[in-house]
C-alpha cells in the first residue's frame, strides 16, 4: 500500500459512516473505489515482480501475506480507533453511525477489500475471544454482551490485552503484549486455573488482607522477603521468555488459550470504566496523571470488537461458510448456546415464511384464491419488532433465506411444478425487512432474480389462462421499481447490476406497443427505464 493512500482511505471511511452526510450509496461507493484501487495496485505489483529478480521481491516490505487484502491492517486500525459504537442507551446519531459502519463493512467484505477471516485471526491473536464464548449481543442497539450463566456465577472477564492502537495492529518491541504480559498468570489478573498473584501489583481494593492499606501496618510486614523475590523472579522470567519470542506473530487460534487470562477493571494496566459500555471516551480518568502513557481501556476495545463481530454481516454462500462457522464458534462455542442462537434464526425464518405458505399464497388452479388470509393470524408489528431485536448478521441471514425461498417458489411455478404464487404485498413486506437489515446488496440481487423469474411466470399464467395474466408481473415490477428508486444511487455503483435490472424491466413491458395504451404500473416502469437510460451512459 502506498503511503499517500492511508489518509485517503481513512477519509473515505469517515465519509461513509458519518451522520453529517446522507445516503446509503456512500458505503457502496467507498467499497467499490477501494476494490478498484486494490486491483490496480495488485496488478502493478505483479507486473513489477515479473521484471524484478527474486531477491528484490523478498526484500520488499510493502507486500502483505498471501491472500490478505491490501488495506486490511488499515481498516482494522480504523475499527480500533475511529469506528463508531453504540451503548445500552444509544442516541439517534450513534444508531445511524453504527448502521452506516455495518453497511460499509458488509460491502467491504463483499468486494474482498476486508477479510473477515483475517480479522478474526487478528482478534484471536490479541486474546479478545479468550473468555467471550457464550456471550451474546442480541439487539441491533446492544453493546455489552449478556451472559447466559446464573447470577451467582462470577461473570467472566471479556478483556484480553489489546495493543496500543496508536502503534498499529501488532505489539511493537518492548510493548506489554510483545513481552507476554497479557498472557502470563499472576500480575493481579484473576484466573480460574491459577490463584497465584503478585499483591504488590494489585490495586488496594483487591489486595489480600495482609497488604491492604486499611489493614494495620504490622500486617503488611507478614509478607516475607522470599515471597517477594519469588514473585519478582517469576515476572522477570516471563518477560525474558516474551522477549525471546517477540518476533512470533500468531496467525491462528493461539495455543496458549488455556494459559492466558484476561485483564479486568481491577488490573493496574487498565482503567475501570465509568459506565459499562463500549462507547469511546467513557474511560475513567482517575489517576490519569500517573498513567498517561497507558493504552485505552482494554474492556472498551474488546467489547467494541465483540460488538463488530456480532453485527458485521457475511455473505451467505458456500465460499463464506468457513467464516460463518468460525464466527459462531468464537461467539457461542460448540454447545447449547450456539444451538440456541441458531434456533432463534430458524424461529424467525419460520415466522416470516408463514406469509409464503400454500395456505397464504394464491392458488392459480383455483381462480387465484387464497385459502387463508395471513393478516388474520399474522402480527406484522410484532414480527418487525422481533426482527429488529436480532443482530444485523442474523437479520441478513433471515432475509437471505426468505428471499431464496421466494425465488424457489416463483421458479417452481414458472417451470409448471407448482400452482402457488406469493401475494405482491408480502413480497413488498420482505423488501422492507431487507431494508431494515441494511441488506442493500442482497435486496438489489433479489430484485434482479425476481425480474428474471417474472417473465416465465407471466408466460405460465397465460398458458393457464389465469385472470392474473398481464397484471401479476407488472404489479411485482411496480414494487421493484419503488425499491430501485429508493436505492437508485446504490444500483448505479455496479454496472453489472444496472444492466441486469434494465434488461429485466424491459422484458416485462416489451409487449407494450404504444406507451399511451398501458396501465399505470407499466407507465411507472417505463418512466424508471427512461431515468436509467438518462443516468447511465453504458445503458444507451
Amino acid at each position: 500500500m502506498l503511503v499517500q493512500d492511508e489518509a485517503i482511505v481513512r477519509l473515505l471511511c469517515e465519509w461513509a459512516v458519518t451522520t453529517k452526510r446522507c445516503g446509503a450509496h456512500r458505503a457502496l461507493v467507498v467499497a467499490k473505489l477501494l476494490e478498484k484501487r486494490q486491483s490496480e495496485l495488485t496488478t502493478e505489483k505483479f507486473g513489477e515482480a515479473d521484471t524484478a529478480d527474486e531477491k528484490d521481491s523478498q526484500d520488499s516490505t510493502s507486500v502483505l501475506p498471501l491472500g490478505l487484502p491490501l488495506y486490511q491492517n488499515l481498516l482494522v486500525n480504523f475499527l480500533d480507533t475511529q469506528a463508531p459504537v453504540i451503548d445500552d442507551r444509544p442516541s439517534v446519531d450513534s444508531k445511524n453511525a453504527f448502521a452506516n459502519l455495518v453497511l460499509l463493512f458488509a460491502e467491504l467484505i463483499h468486494y474482498d477489500v476486508f477479510s473477515h477471516d483475517a480479522y478474526m485471526c487478528t482478534l484471536i491473536s490479541r486474546g479478545s475471544f479468550t473468555n467471550a464464548v457464550g456471550t451474546q449481543v442480541g439487539s441491533a442497539t446492544g453493546c455489552i454482551p449478556q451472559s447466559n450463566k446464573s447470577i451467582s456465577t462470577p461473570e467472566p472477564s471479556l478483556t484480553g490485552f489489546m495493543p496500543d492502537p496508536s502503534r498499529g495492529l501488532s505489539p511493537g518491541p518492548g510493548s506489554a503484549g510483545c513481552m507476554g504480559i497479557g498472557s502470563m498468570p499472576g500480575l493481579g489478573i484473576p484466573s480460574m486455573e491459577r490463584q497465584e498473584s503478585l499483591p504488590m501489583f494489585e490495586p488496594p481494593d483487591n489486595r489480600p488482607g495482609s497488604v491492604k492499606h486499611e489493614a494495620p501496618w504490622e500486617s503488611e510486614m507478614d509478607l516475607d522477603d522470599d515471597r517477594i523475590d519469588a514473585d519478582l523472579g517469576k515476572l522477570l522470567q516471563h518477560i525474558k521468555e516474551g522477549q525471546q519470542n517477540m518476533s512470533d506473530q500468531p496467525d491462528s487460534v493461539g495455543s496458549d488459550k488455556d494459559e492466558s487470562t484476561a485483564l479486568n477493571a481491577s488490573t493496574p494496566l487498565a482503567h475501570p470504566p465509568l459506565v459499562p459500555c463500549c462507547t469511546p471516551g467513557t474511560e475513567n480518568l482517575a489517576n490519569s496523571a500517573n498513567v498517561n502513557s497507558s493504552p485505552p481501556t482494554t474492556l472498551s476495545n474488546t467489547a467494541r470488537h465483540l460488538l463488530y463481530t456480532t453485527h458485521f454481516p457475511l455473505p451467505q454462500d458456500e465460499a463464506a461458510s468457513h467464516d460463518c462457522n468460525q464466527r459462531h464458534i468464537l461467539l457461542f462455542g460448540v454447545g447449547k448456546v450456539r444451538d440456541e442462537a441458531r434456533h432463534t434464526i430458524k424461529k424467525m425464518v419460520k415466522e416470516i415464511m408463514k406469509l409464503f405458505s400454500k395456505k397464504t399464497c394464491m392458488d392459480i388452479a383455483d381462480s387465484a384464491k387464497v385459502k387463508k388470509n395471513a393478516k388474520d393470524g399474522f402480527n406484522f408489528e410484532a414480527v418487525v419488532s422481533k426482527f429488529q431485536s436480532l443482530s444485523y448478521f442474523d437479520q441478513h441471514v433471515v432475509t437471505t433465506i426468505c428471499a431464496t425461498s421466494v425465488i424457489e417458489m416463483l421458479s417452481a411455478f414458472a417451470m409448471g411444478n407448482s400452482n402457488y404464487l406469493p401475494l405482491v404485498e408480502y413480497i413488498a413486506f420482505l423488501f422492507e425487512l431487507m431494508e431494515i437489515a441494511l441488506n442493500i446488496h442482497g435486496l438489489i440481487e433479489f430484485t434482479i432474480q425476481l425480474l428474471k423469474e417474472l417473465v416465465d411466470v407471466e408466460a405460465q399464467l397465460a398458458q393457464k389462462s389465469s385472470n392474473l395474466t398481464g397484471s401479476y408481473a407488472t404489479s411485482v415490477g411496480l414494487s421493484i421499481v419503488g425499491v430501485l428508486y429508493t436505492y437508485h444511487c446504490c444500483l448505479l455503483v455496479s454496472q453489472d447490476q444496472t444492466l441486469a435490472v434494465f434488461d429485466g424491466l424491459c422484458r416485462i413491458i416489451k409487449h407494450i406497443n404504444t406507451p399511451t395504451d398501458c396501465s399505470s404500473a407499466e407507465r411507472c416502469i417505463l418512466s424508471y427505464l427512461f431515468d436509467m437510460n438518462s443516468s447511465c451512459s453504458y445503458v444507451k
